[in-house]
Parts: C-alpha cells; sequence; structure tokens
C-alpha cells in the first residue's frame, strides 16, 4: 500500500477540506538553571511539551465560499474538537489560531492554514462523597437493631417470671461458654480476663441482662481492633466462622440439642440461637467499622488505623467480607437485619473501592540478573527508598543480592 492509499480525507468536527502540506512541532519542556560562578548549567525536565499541529486546509470549487464559511465556524467553536488528521488519523485537539488566505489569481479556491494543539485531559476538582460517614453511620444503626434483636430473642424470664430457673442456669452456662470464647482471643492484646471470681460474678450479671450482655460482647470486640486492626480482622473471622456455623454444630457442644420438645431446652436453645446470630452479626459489623476506620477511641487514646498498601489488598478484603455478609443475610430470618446488612455491605464495597482508587497497585517482576534492591526500586519504581517494601514484601535475605525469581512490586497509582 503507497503512501498516498493509507492518507484519510481530512476534517474537522466534520466539516471536510483538501490538505497539501502539514507540519508538527512537539519537544520537552525543560528548565534550564544557570547558577553564578558556575560554567555549567541544569536543565531540569518538566515533561513533554503540548504537540503542536498546523494543517494548511484547501476548500475549491464554485461553492468554495460556503465550505470556507463552515470551516471557519468549526474552527471558531468553544472548546475542543475532533480532527481527522490526512497524514495522522483522528484526535482530540484544541484550535489555537488560523488564517485564510485568498487570490484573485487563485479563484474559487481559499486557504485557511489553521495551528491545533492536543487537547489533554481536564483536571477539575471533584466532588467525592464521604463513604467513610456513610459506613459509619449505617454502623451504628447495624448495632441498634442487633442489640434489639437480642433482646427480643435472648429470655431468661417472662412478664411472670415464671421461667424455670434451669433456664437462667442454663443462659449462665451458655453465656461463660461464649464470652470465654471471645475473651481467650482478646485477652493477649487487652488483658481483658478477670481474676476468676470477678469473672464469674460479671457472667452471672450478663446473662440475665441481654442488653448489658450485648454491650459487653461489643466492647470486647472494639478493644482488640483498637490496638491492631489487621489481627482483629483476623479474630473477627474466626468468630464469625464459628457462631454463624450454629446449625452445623455437634448436639453436644453446649450440653444441649439445638431443638428440642421441652420447655426448658427449647427455650434455651432459642436463647442459644439468638446469642450466636448477635455474636455473628457483632463480628461483621466490628469488622466493617476497622475496614472503614471508624474504630471508637478506647480510654481516650485514638485507635490505630488499618492501612491498606494496594488496590489487590483492599480487593481481597472486600470479597472476603461482602461473602461473609452475603452468607449472613443469607441465615437471618429477620427482615430488619436483613436491609440494614445489605445497607453495610454496600457502603463498605462503596469506601474500599473509592480508597483503592487511590492506592499503589501491586505487580509481578521477574529480575533478569542478580543485583541489588535498592537498584531494582530505583529502575523500576523511580525510589531507591522502596527497597525496604521490597525486600520485606519478598523476604528477601540480602538486599545486595536479589535472587532472579518472580518478585512483588507495589506503583503508585497512575504509574505504569
Amino acid at each position: 500500500m503507497s503512501w498516498r492509499d493509507r492518507m484519510l480525507p481530512g476534517s474537522f468536527r466534520g466539516v471536510p477540506f483538501y490538505c497539501e502540506s502539514h507540519s508538527t512541532s512537539g519537544g520537552r519542556r525543560v528548565a534550564v538553571h544557570e547558577y553564578p560562578k558556575r560554567d555549567r548549567p541544569f536543565a531540569e525536565d518538566m515533561g513533554r511539551k503540548a504537540r503542536s499541529r498546523t494543517l494548511e486546509c484547501l476548500v475549491l470549487g464554485a461553492e468554495y465560499m460556503e465550505a470556507r464559511d463552515a470551516l471557519i465556524e468549526a474552527v471558531e467553536k468553544k472548546g475542543a474538537g475532533e480532527l481527522v488528521h490526512p497524514w495522522q488519523g483522528s484526535m482530540m485537539v484544541q484550535v489555537q489560531t488560523y488564517s485564510v488566505r485568498e487570490t484573485t489569481r487563485d479563484g474559487g479556491q481559499a486557504t485557511i492554514s489553521i495551528q491545533f494543539v492536543e487537547s489533554g485531559l481536564s483536571r477539575e476538582p471533584t466532588v467525592r462523597p464521604d463513604t467513610q460517614a456513610r459506613v459509619k453511620e449505617t454502623t451504628g444503626k447495624a448495632w441498634d437493631i442487633t442489640q434489639g434483636k437480642l433482646a427480643d430473642d435472648y429470655k431468661v424470664e417472662d412478664e411472670e417470671k415464671s421461667l424455670p430457673r434451669k433456664i437462667l442456669d442454663q443462659a449462665q452456662a451458655m453465656v461463660g461458654g461464649a464470652l470465654g470464647k471471645i475473651k481467650a482471643v482478646t485477652s493477649s492484646v487487652t488483658g481483658a480476663i478477670q481474676e476468676a471470681q470477678d469473672y464469674i460474678t460479671e457472667v452471672v450479671e450478663l446473662a440475665a441482662a441481654p442488653g448489658k450482655l450485648f454491650i459487653a460482647i461489643q466492647a470486647e470486640l472494639l478493644s482488640l481492633a483498637a490496638f491492631n486492626p489487621l489481627s482483629a480482622l483476623g479474630v473477627y473471622e474466626n468468630l464469625f466462622d464459628y457462631w454463624n456455623g450454629y446449625d452445623d454444630w455437634p448436639d453436644g457442644d453446649y450440653s444441649v440439642p439445638p431443638y428440642s420438645s421441652t420447655t426448658i431446652e427449647a427455650r434455651t436453645a432459642a436463647n442459644e440461637r439468638a446469642l450466636a446470630g448477635a455474636i455473628a452479626d457483632a463480628s461483621l459489623i466490628a469488622a466493617v467499622q476497622v475496614l472503614s476506620n471508624n474504630v471508637p477511641d478506647v480510654n481516650g487514646q485514638p485507635a490505630q488505623p488499618l492501612i491498606l498498601s494496594s488496590t489487590e489488598q483492599a480487593a481481597d478484603l472486600r470479597l472476603k467480607w461482602s461473602d461473609r455478609i452475603n452468607d449472613r443475610i443469607m441465615k437471618t430470618d429477620d427482615l430488619a437485619t436483613m436491609r440494614t446488612l445489605q445497607e453495610l455491605r454496600q457502603n463498605m464495597v462503596q469506601d474500599l473501592d473509592t480508597r483503592a482508587a487511590r492506592l499503589p497497585r501491586s505487580a509481578q517482576l521477574m529480575p533478569t540478573a542478580v543485583e541489588p534492591s535498592l537498584v531494582i526500586a530505583y529502575r523500576e519504581l523511580d525510589d531507591a527508598r522502596q527497597a525496604e517494601d521490597l525486600n520485606q514484601r519478598n523476604n528477601i535475605r540480602h538486599p545486595s543480592f536479589t535472587p532472579v525469581q518472580p518478585l512483588e512490586i507495589v506503583r503508585e497509582a497512575g504509574r505504569e
């Protein structure tokens, strides 16, 4: 195919023209720094210069004046327009200047010289929704609904206070076991396990008061998150998987079968189900608070924020906790809880996606030779200070001798 066959019919904003010649200019934006008493300057590269294109456009024929006026009107319109460059193809450009030349010697035609510059991208201020505030509002609502549901479903006495004492005894055993499982994973961080006698007293009190019981569970979960948010997420994951699997427990787990025909055993089974659901829901709510950095202060000290290192980490957390919220939605039989969990999931996903867009991206790199991690960080990331992160992320034993193996690197957002 010859060069003539490759040329395209020229047009701007859909108005056609002929073109006999063109020129393109570009280069680099360079700031030259010249210092007193020094013979050598320093030329600082400030980026690529905007490409400028000048086209000599022709309109011909008996009706050339109409074609001339149409092209001038297109050129004078505000904003960027599409230019079909006969040599370089389609592109978005902005008109800088133009001039029209007509002569009696060359009657029946007009030559319009137009200078275009690439339009580029508009970087205007944008308004972003406060996704963390939305999550905070939803988690507050979720805590209230979960606490109310536990108060409705968990009973150790009725209005006439005629339920057998054995139900309270069973509740104390159940609450003691539940708090024991929670405290067992939080005590190493918060020191929450009390002396034996105080602990027994606490269990007896909480077993008879579902409102106080829920507040105690909430406090235990959030106290862990305040000190080590990433470890807290692992704890919440284990607690949720255990308590959400209530229907799969063996009959001997709490010495009372999940289903029974007697009043005492049926009431106890209902209490167990209510407590299991409350802990499962509380684990989800606490996890979402950690993911959105909405954990309240502990004893006047600000909570440690969850620092996300890459878009991939944010995506993994989003998928993991979305799946668990979906699982809980499928198991709950309470409409208010279901709707709140759906809203919680939606706001959590939106918050993580919004924050992930501003995070670095992880990628795989295969070195071609053994070399220092400092060199790799400078060459691949334009920042030698990233060498330490490169070493930790890939468990490099000796930074001076990075092995030839796949390496995980983290690139800043927007950098290829």
